[in-house]
């Protein structure tokens, strides 16, 4: 009987077990991502992983100099008015298409929308240094299950940033990856696709961080299944095998 009751806590254990996170990194400078040279190839492939997408490109008119405030931007919407943009006590992202910037530094939200090279166009930058923060529409709103950004650091070109990706509610990163920038005319190209929502993500550098493009959005997944496959399976087999178990057990009690 012994050795019944081991496989049958086993099994139990093994059907119960969370799901992991699986995150994939998409860029066109940092190893050990799908790395592919040409950077509209790379924020392609990025792209083809996805349902829903969509897109923050900091242009508006309105929008220039420094930002005293979290920047709320619904991408269905715009932004029409410094006001209706900025704000130091926004609410949540209320919807599937809004998402708020913020660069922390020193306790205070300070970020500044300008415009500059490498790229031309407005693009939103830390003040002073501190880091760039986006937090993303989360359940029951969206499961934002992808992002993507355009950075370099304009202090110093060619610097390192700490990419550091949340959860929900989370206080600690899930995952940290370091990106390396382009001293050049290209930004460099960080996307991500992952299996469970994420809540926000920061931008760290000892430099600071220009993001001339930001995308979210949700990653295509067949059935609309946020756990990985081999989880799943592994779940109803053992479920199954502990359902074989059980019967086994009751017939030889029975016997």
């Amino acid at each position: 009987m012994s050795r019944f009751r081991s496989i049958w806590f086993f099994l139990v254990a093994l059907a119960v077990a969370p799901a992991h996170a699986a995150m994939l990194t998409y860029s066109n400078t940092m190893t050990g991502a799908n790395f592919v040279d040409a950077y509209p190839a790379i924020r392609s492939l990025w792209e083809s992983m996805l349902s829903t997408q969509y897109t923050v490109t900091f242009e508006e008119s309105v929008l220039t100099g420094t930002l005293f405030g979290i920047f709320t931007y619904d991408t269905t919407v715009g932004c029409t008015s410094y006001s209706a943009c900025v704000s130091n006590f926004p609410p949540p992202p209320g919807n599937p298409s809004t998402a708020q910037f913020r660069t922390v530094f020193s306790g205070q939200n300070r970020s500044h929308i300008t415009t500059g090279s490498p790229v031309p166009g407005k693009f939103f930058g830390s003040f002073g240094g501190g880091y760039v923060q986006v937090d993303l529409p989360t359940p029951p709103v969206a499961a934002t299950t992808a992002f993507a950004a355009h950075l370099w650091t304009t202090s110093s070109p060619g610097g390192n940033i700490t990419v550091q990706v949340f959860a929900p509610g989370g206080s600690t990163p899930v995952a940290t990856y370091t990106l390396p920038t382009n001293a050049n005319s290209t930004p460099a190209f960080f996307g991500l696709t992952s299996n469970t929502p994420v809540g926000f993500v920061r931008f760290v550098s000892s430099q600071w961080v220009a993001l001339d493009q930001f995308d979210f959005g949700a990653l295509a997944s067949a059935g609309g299944s946020s756990e990985l496959p081999e989880s799943t399976t592994l779940s109803y087999v053992s479920l199954g095998a502990v359902a074989l178990l059980f019967g086994a057990v009751c017939k030889r009690r029975s016997a």
